[in-house]
C-alpha cells in the first residue's frame, strides 16, 4: 500500500478536518523529499557515472595504445575504435544528466576531440613504424592530456558526492519539520490524530534514519552498503535507486583505482627516466627506471631535494619552480648521481603541472641517458665529415668539369673558323658562332639535322654535291681534308670558298664515337690574293710605266725643247711656224701622258702652280672623248678663281671622271660639266675641314648611276663595277684631290646618273692665273749667267745647251754629280764662278742631284741649284727649299718654261 493510501485511510477514521490537512501536509513532504531524492539519485549519481565510466574507458583506451604500440595488428586497433566509440556514449549520457553544467561539458567536449585526434595521430605513427622515440612521446602526450583531464574532473566529482549528501540532509531536515508538523497538527485536532500521526510518522522516518544513517556511512567510504527495501512504496524505491547509487559510485572507485594503477604501470614502464618533485624541489615520486638507473629504492628518495641525484651548476643557481613558470618546458643537458657516485649525462626536460587557477603543483622531470647518443651522434659526425668530403670532392669535380665544358664552349665561341661535331650517323651534334654565322643554321635548328643538310659542300666547277671530310673521317677513321676549295652554300644561298679539315673523334677505347669538321672562308682570302695578284702585276706594270715615263720625258726633253727653240728662232709669219706650234702642243700632250704614267705608277706630291682650271677641264675633257659618241657641255663661270695645283694631276683627274662618265652611257649622251666660285662658308657647309674660298666642279652624267650599297665603296682602291676595270682610277682621283688639299665626294640615283663634285681652295690674293697656250715675250733674266748644267741624257744635255745659249748664257756640262762637283770647285778656283746649277736628280749607276747638292753647298751654302727630274713625283719638286733647292724644272720642259725658272732666280 502506497504513503498516499495509508494517509487517506488513517484520515478517514477522524475528521474530515484532520483528513485534509494531513492529506496536504504528507503531499507537500512526499513532493519535496522525493524532488530531493530523485535529483541525488536519478540525475546527479547517474551523471557522476557515467563520468567514471568514461574515466575507466579512457585508461582502457590508453592501455590498448600501448598494447598496439608493442603490436599493431587490426583486432587491437578495433578495440581502440570500440573504446573511442563507448567514450562518446558516456560523453552524451553525462550531458543528458546534467544538462546545465555547460562549462563541463565543453571541457568533456574539448577532451574527447583531443583524444580522438591524438589516438588517430598515434595510430599513424605507428603504422609508418617510426622511431621508437617518437611514439614514446606521442604515448606521453596523450598521457598527460588524461592526468590534465582526471584533474579537471576530480574536483568535479568530490564536489558532487557532497552536494548529493546535502540534498539528503535537506530532506531529512523537511522529514523533521513534517513530523513536527504532524504532531502539532494532530493535537490541536484530534488526540486521535497524534497517535495516527505519530504512527504514520514513525513509518516515514524509520526509512529516512535509515538512508540518513547509510548516508553518512557512504560518506566515510563504506560503499558496499546494502539498504532492504520490502515495501513498494516511494521509500522503497528511495531506498534502491540509493543501493544503486552505492553501486555506482564502488564500480567508479574500483575504475579510479584500476586507472591510478595503470598510469603508474605506465610511468614504471617508461624507458625514461621519470621523477616528481614539488615546487620545492623536493621529490615526490620516481618511476622503476630512475631507481634502476641510480641503484635507490623509491623511500630512500622520497622527501629528498631533487639536488641530490641531479648535478645542473646552471639549474642549481636558478628557482627551479620560477624558471619552469616562466618556460613550459625546460630543455638542458645535466647529470645523474647513481648511488655508487657516478655521473650519467642526462638529456633533461622540465614540464610544469598547474591547476585549473594555474598554480604550480608540480614538476616533472623526463631524462634520457645521451651516453650511447653521445657515441652515435660522434659516428654519425664522423660519417657526416666522410660526406662532406665526399661531397666536397665531387662539387669540385662537378665545376672542374663546368668550368671544362664552359672553356670548351667559350674557346669554341671564340675560334675563329667553323667548328660542327657530328655523331656516327652524320647528324650534327654541336656547331659554332663561326659555323652559325656560315651556314646560316642555328645550334638549337641544327641539332640533329643531317650533316649535308646543314653544311651544303658543292664542287665549285661541276655545281654537285662533293664528298667532305667529315664522310671520309668516319668512313676511312683518319684526318682528311679537299686539296680544292668547295663551295659552301649557306641557308639564304650565299655561297663562300672554303678550306675544310675532317677528322674522327673516338672516345677512351679508341671507338669512332663521332667526326669533327673545321672550316673557314676563303673567299676574302682568295680575293686578297687575287688581289695581290692585281697589285704585283701593276707594281710591274707601273715600274715599267715609271721607266718608260722617266726616258721618254728625256726624249720629249729633247724634242719639245728643240721644237720651242725652232719656234722661237723662226719668224711668226712662216708657215712652218704654226706646224712647230702644233708639234709643241703635242709634245705637251705626251708630257701629260707621262705624267699621267707616272702618278699611276707611283704617285707622289703635286708639283703646284697657278693655273686656269677652266682651261685644263676643256683640254682633258676634249682629249678623252675623241672619237666617242658623249658630249660635253660646259657650264664654267667666266670669273673663275685661279687655282694652285699641278695641271697634270688635276687633269688625270678630270680625265678619269669624264671616262667614268662616258662608260656609264654605252649609248652616248651628255656630260655636263660646272665650274664656280664658293665662298669660305659656303665651302665649308659642304666640307667642314676646309676654311678658305674654293672653285668647285661638278661632272654630271646621265648613266645607269650607282646602287646606294656601293656608293660608299666607289673610292676604295679595286673596286670597279665595270667587270674590265681595274679599281684604281677614282681611287687616284681621291688621293690627287686630298694631297691638293681639296675635298670630292659623289651623289647618284640608279636610272638618273651620277654627279662627282670637286672643291679646290682658290689662290683668290694670287692673281690670275696663266693660259696654258701661252705666246707671250720670254721673260728676261738677270744678264749672262754661267750656268752648270748637269743630266745623264746626252740630247737633254744638247737641248737644254742650246736653249740656254739662246737665252744669252754660257754652258756647262756634266754628266753625273762627280763631274758636276769638280767643274763647280774649280769655277769657284777660277775668276768665272758658276751662277746657276741645274741638276738632274735621278742618274742610274752615278752620283744624282741630291747626294751631289748636298756636298756642293757644304762647299758653299750660298749656290743656286735647281732640281730637274723626269720623275715629276718626286716629292724635292714638290718642295725642293726643303731639300737646299732654289727651284724645281719638271722634265720634259720647253724653251718658256726653262725662261720662267732663271727669271725667277
Amino acid at each position: 500500500m502506497k504513503i498516499r493510501e495509508k494517509l487517506l485511510g488513517g484520515f478517514l477514521l477522524v475528521s474530515a478536518l484532520t483528513l485534509i490537512v494531513s492529506y496536504c501536509a504528507g503531499l507537500l513532504v512526499q513532493e519535496r523529499t522525493v524532488a530531493n531524492f530523485d535529483e541525488v539519485a536519478g540525475k546527479t549519481l547517474p551523471g557522476n557515472v557515467a563520468l567514471a565510466q568514461m574515466t575507466s574507458e579512457l585508461y582502457h583506451a590508453l592501455f590498448l595504445l600501448a598494447q598496439y604500440a608493442e603490436q599493431p595488428d587490426e583486432a587491437t586497433k578495433k578495440k581502440i575504435e570500440q573504446s573511442i566509440s563507448i567514450l562518446g556514449t558516456y560523453k552524451t549520457m553525462h550531458q543528458m544528466y546534467h544538462p546545465a553544467d555547460e562549462a563541463l561539458h565543453a571541457r568533456i567536449e574539448g577532451m574527447v576531440e583531443e583524444f580522438n585526434r591524438s589516438v588517430a595521430s598515434y595510430l599513424l605513427l605507428v603504422r609508418k613504424n617510426p622511431d621508437p622515440d617518437e611514439v614514446s612521446a606521442a604515448r606521453r602526450k596523450i598521457d598527460n592530456m588524461l592526468e590534465v583531464f582526471l584533474r579537471s574532473i576530480n574536483p568535479h566529482i568530490e564536489k558532487e558526492f557532497p552536494a548529493s549528501l546535502r540534498k539528503l540532509q535537506e530532506a531529512k531536515e523537511m522529514t523533521a519539520q513534517a513530523r513536527k508538523a504532524f504532531i502539532i497538527s494532530g493535537i490541536a485536532i484530534l488526540l486521535v490524530s497524534l497517535i495516527l500521526s505519530f504512527f504514520i510518522a514513525h513509518l516515514l522516518t524509520t526509512s529516512l534514519r535509515t538512508l540518513s544513517t547509510a548516508a553518512r556511512q557512504i560518506g566515510a567510504g563504506r560503499l558496499d552498503l546494502s539498504l532492504p527495501a520490502t515495501t513498494s512504496d516511494e521509500l522503497s524505491d528511495l531506498i534502491r535507486e540509493f543501493n544503486q547509487m552505492a553501486i555506482n559510485l564502488s564500480g567508479m572507485r574500483t575504475d579510479l583505482l584500476t586507472a591510478q594503477k595503470f598510469t603508474a604501470n605506465i610511468v614504471d614502464s617508461m624507458a625514461d627516466s621519470l621523477v616528481v618533485i614539488n615546487p620545492a624541489a623536493v621529490i615526490v615520486s620516481i618511476n622503476s627506471a630512475t631507481r634502476t638507473l641510480l641503484g635507490y629504492r623509491e623511500h630512500e628518495l622520497l622527501g629528498k631535494t631533487v639536488w641530490s641525484i641531479v648535478e645542473s651548476p646552471e639549474l642549481q643557481a636558478t628557482d627551479l619552480a620560477e624558471q619552469a613558470s616562466k618556460n613550459q618546458i625546460i630543455n638542458l643537458d645535466v647529470s645523474y648521481l647513481t648511488r655508487s657516485g657516478q655521473k650519467i649525462p642526462m638529456a633533461l626536460t622540465c614540464s610544469a603541472v598547474r591547476d585549473e587557477q594555474g598554480e604550480l603543483l608540480a614538476l616533472v622531470l623526463v631524462a634520457r641517458d645521451f651516453t650511447e647518443i653521445n657515441r652515435l651522434v660522434t659516428e654519425i659526425n664522423k660519417t657526416n665529415q666522410q660526406l662532406k668530403k665526399e661531397i666536397v670532392e665531387r662539387i669540385q669535380a662537378r665545376d672542374a668539369l663546368a668550368a671544362e665544358k664552359e672553356q670548351l664552349a667559350v674557346t669554341l665561341r671564340s675560334i675563329g673558323d667553323g667548328v660542327i661535331t657530328t655523331d656516327t650517323h652524320c647528324r650534327v651534334v654541336v656547331v659554332n658562332k663561326a659555323a652559325e654565322d656560315l651556314t646560316g643554321w642555328s645550334q638549337d635548328e641544327a641539332r640533329g639535322q643531317p650533316f649535308a643538310e646543314v653544311c651544303r659542300i658543292i664542287d665549285a666547277k661541276t655545281r654537285t654535291r662533293c664528298a667532305t671530310p667529315i664522310d671520309k673521317a668516319l668512313a676511312a677513321g683518319q684526318t682528311s681534308n679537299l686539296a680544292d676549295f668547295p663551295l659552301l652554300v649557306a641557308r639564304d644561298g650565299t655561297e663562300r670558298r672554303i678550306a675544310e679539315t675532317g677528322a674522327p673523334i673516338r672516345d677512351r677505347d679508341g671507338q669512332t664515337i663521332g667526326a669533327v669538321l673545321v672550316f673557314r672562308d676563303v673567299t676574302d682570302e682568295e680575293r686578297r690574293e687575287a688581289e695581290q695578284i692585281k697589285v704585283k702585276k701593276l707594281e710591274s706594270i707601273g715600274i715599267l710605266a715609271g721607266g718608260i715615263a722617266h726616258d721618254f720625258n728625256n726624249f720629249l726633253a729633247a724634242i719639245l725643247g728643240n721644237i720651242s727653240l725652232a719656234r722661237n728662232l723662226i719668224p711668226a709669219g712662216i708657215n712652218v711656224h704654226g706646224l712647230l706650234e702644233e708639234a709643241e702642243k703635242a709634245s705637251l700632250r705626251a708630257r701629260d701622258l707621262t705624267q699621267q704614267l707616272l702618278t699611276f705608277s707611283k704617285g707622289g706630291e703635286p708639283v703646284k702652280k697657278l693655273a686656269d682650271i677652266g682651261e685644263i677641264i676643256k683640254e682633258s675633257s676634249q682629249f678623252v672623248l675623241r672619237g666617242s659618241g658623249t658630249g660635253c657641255v660646259y657650264h664654267l663661270a667666266d670669273d673663275l678663281w685661279p687655282v694652285e695645283i699641278d695641271s697634270g694631276q688635276i687633269s688625270q683627274v678630270i680625265q678619269n671622271l669624264v671616262i667614268n662618265a662616258d662608260h656609264a652611257m654605252p649609248e652616248g649622251g651628255t656630260i655636263e660639266i660646272q665650274g664656280q666660285n664658293l665662298t669660305a662658308e659656303a665651302a665649308r657647309s659642304l666640307a667642314p675641314e676646309l676654311h678658305r674660298p674654293c672653285v668647285m666642279l661638278t661632272v654630271r652624267d646621265q648613266g645607269v648611276g650607282i646602287p646606294p650599297e656601293l656608293l660608299d665603296r666607289i673610292f676604295d682602291p679595286y673596286f670597279s663595277t665595270k667587270s674590265m676595270g681595274s679599281g684604281l682610277g677614282l681611287a687616284i682621283s681621291h688621293s690627287i684631290i686630298k694631297k691638293h688639299r681639296g675635298h670630292i665626294t659623289a651623289t647618284s640615283k640608279p636610272g638618273e646618273g651620277t654627279t662627282f663634285t670637286i672643291l679646290l681652295p682658290a689662290s683668290v690674293e694670287k692673281g690670275t692665273a696663266l693660259p696654258l697656250d701661252r705666246h707671250e715675250a720670254i721673260p728676261p733674266s738677270a744678264g749672262p749667267l754661267r750656268i752648270l748644267l748637269m743630266d745623264d741624257d746626252e740630247q737633254v744635255r744638247d737641248m737644254s745647251g742650246k736653249i740656254l745659249a739662246h737665252l744669252g748664257h754660257k754652258v756647262m756640262i756634266a754628266d753625273d754629280g762627280h763631274a758636276a762637283i769638280n767643274l763647280y770647285q774649280q769655277s769657284l778656283a777660277s775668276d768665272s764662278p758658276v751662277d746657276l746649277i741645274i741638276m738632274d736628280l735621278t742618274i742610274p749607276g752615278g752620283m744624282g742631284g741630291k747626294e751631289a747638292a748636298k756636298q756642293i753647298l757644304a762647299i758653299n751654302d750660298r749656290a743656286k741649284i735647281i732640281a730637274s727630274s723626269g720623275y715629276s713625283n718626286d716629292p724635292v719638286l714638290a718642295d725642293p727649299e726643303a731639300y737646299g733647292f732654289s727651284g724645281a724644272l719638271r722634265k720634259p720642259y720647253d724653251l718658256m718654261e726653262l725662261a720662267e725658272v732663271l727669271a725667277k732666280m
